[in-house]
């Protein structure tokens, strides 16, 4: 099927800010700010989860596309992600995979929201939990963003490296790169 190629690892600045469909907190993140990424193609239901977001402290980033989803993730400093799984073009599978493939995003925590009974699926491939729509009260999204910033404030692991003196290993001395 010779469908559109469409380059989402390297979106411009201008492709992006320029593809908002649904009024959502881009223009409005500042550098303190947790921001989630709500990739949905049913806007009203996006708006809604934004609202909710609100309420849990987070700033939001709407994405009706799985293209638009991996370019935003590429391009904002992205904390979080719900994921629709019935998107248009690039189906949610295909996007939570290739955020999970990738180094610069796979790090960020992904919560499969999905009319699909599969939700077992979306756990094996990486994300951090699912929710089957429709969503009929507000509470199990209230735990959906408890859960993600739950995740996001635990305190990193530590890890002890154990290693000969003057091994390659001995030189490293943290990984995140402070020193300590």
């Amino acid at each position: 099927s010779g469908g559109v190629v469409i380059d989402a690892a390297h979106p411009s600045v201008d492709e992006i800010v320029e593809s908002e469909e649904v009024p959502d907190d881009r223009s409005e993140i500042g550098p303190e700010d947790r921001v989630v990424l709500l990739i949905d193609n049913d806007e009203n239901f996006a708006r809604f989860l934004l609202d909710v977001a609100h309420e849990h402290g987070f700033k939001g980033l709407i994405a009706t596309t799985g293209a638009e989803g991996i370019a935003l993730a590429h391009q904002f400093k992205v904390d979080a992600i719900t994921l629709d799984i019935q998107l248009p073009v690039i189906d949610g599978w295909r996007v939570l995979d290739r955020l999970k493939s990738d180094f610069a995003t796979r790090h960020i925590p992904v919560h499969v929201i999905t009319t699909e009974e599969e939700t077992s699926r979306g756990l094996a491939r990486g994300a951090i939990g699912a929710l089957n729509k429709p969503v009929r009260t507000r509470e199990p999204l209230d735990e959906v963003f408890a859960g993600l910033r739950g995740f996001l404030e635990r305190r990193p692991k530590e890890l002890l490296l154990v290693a000969p003196e003057g091994s390659d290993a001995a030189t490293v001395v943290s990984l995140d790169g402070d020193g300590s």
